[in-house]
């Protein structure tokens, strides 16, 4: 166990450091320079810091507060050597991060006590860090897998409706990661976020019950939102409520020109909103057997040439100032692109790329 200590009397450094190595689990880090400490922090380990309250240059508490703004130096324990014995001294020692105090001229029985103790305490304090990194992992492990398996059945899901239609590829996918950064960049809730990046896979579900020759009337277009919402209408699941509202509204219009209830501005979920743009995005970007893919560059001045008509003007400025995420994904999720390296869940990792 590596011990620092802190003292600008070079004879009490080295009765500190006779009095500490006598006992052979201690190694000693002994510094006289209170700056020098400050200047090697990052590159310095250590489990317990015994610091002299008053030096030159840097006192006691001012080191204190350096030590403690160190992420991994937090919960080390600091021990106080001072000569001062008043009230003032020890609160003001406790207030910069203090756990114990030992008098000056230092008596050997009793410092090497208090330091036991000391060591006993960080023993401790690091085994219950180990096992909370260990459960962190565990936990970080199990969500991965149940978030692998939603999305295996979202894409079991979105592609039962895709095959209907001859859509085979990973626009939910794309749409969903599209729609999460376009949130994020709007401000919204990290729960939103995710939220929506699941939720927005399943915007076209209705098509499942259109025929695919009917999806070319208007009357069956629309129908495929109503379907959609009375699918997933039913549900107590927050990103399957949100789902229902999506697949409802997103082909409604800024200007209440859209469809199935002809909504405008405000009265369309933003959740909707936000769908709108990312799947017209990547229906753009896609290309189809009617027209062809175009590059992500036309296809955002394509939609920002419709703002405050079929779409809502601040998502358009979020989906313009998100330009360069949107193209990574739209390289990164390409159509029959292997993604076996690549994990398809979640949206911390495309949204802040």
């Amino acid at each position: 166990m590596k011990i620092l200590v802190v003292d600008d009397s070079a004879s009490t450094l080295s009765i500190l450091s006779h009095f500490i190595e006598k006992n052979d689990a201690f190694e000693v880090l002994g510094y006289t320079d209170p700056l020098k400490v400050v200047a090697e922090l990052d590159q310095l380990n250590f489990d317990i810091a015994v610091v002299d309250y008053m030096m030159p240059g840097l006192d006691g508490p001012e080191l204190m507060d350096q030590i403690r703004a160190k992420p991994k130096f937090a919960h080390v324990p600091i021990l106080v050597l001072t000569a001062n014995t008043d009230r003032e001294t020890r609160l003001d020692s406790l207030s910069h991060g203090a756990i114990d105090f030992i008098n000056k001229p230092v008596e050997p029985i009793e410092f090497s006590a208090r330091l036991k103790n000391i060591a006993q305490l960080r023993a401790a304090q690091v085994l219950l860090e180990d096992e909370t990194r260990l459960l962190n992992s565990e936990v970080e492990a199990r969500t991965r897998m149940l978030l692998d398996r939603e999305q295996d059945i979202l894409d079991v899901v979105t592609k039962t409706a895709g095959y209907r239609h001859g859509e085979t590829g990973r626009h939910p996918l794309r749409v969903g990661k599209y729609s999460a950064v376009i949130a994020e960049q709007l401000g919204l809730t990290n729960a939103f976020c995710q939220n929506i990046a699941v939720a927005a896979q399943l915007h076209d579900i209705g098509k499942v019950g259109v025929d695919a020759d009917a999806m070319n009337t208007a009357s069956h277009q629309e129908n495929h939102t109503s379907i959609g919402h009375d699918i997933l209408a039913d549900a107590r699941n927050p990103i399957l409520i949100m789902a229902a509202s999506i697949a409802r509204s997103h082909h409604e219009a800024w200007d209440g020109s859209g469809y199935p209830a002809g909504a405008s501005g405000n009265e369309i979920p933003i959740e909707a909103r936000i769908v709108a743009v990312a799947d017209c995005f990547d229906t753009l970007a896609m290309g189809s057997d009617e027209f062809p893919a175009l590059p992500v560059e036309a296809v955002a001045q394509k939609l920002l040439d419709q703002s405050a008509t079929a779409f809502d003007p601040d998502v358009i400025e979020a989906m313009s100032s998100a330009l360069p995420k949107l193209k990574q994904i739209w390289m990164r999720y390409q159509d029959g692109m292997d993604l076996s390296n690549a994990s398809e869940t979640g949206v911390t990792e495309d949204a802040v790329a």
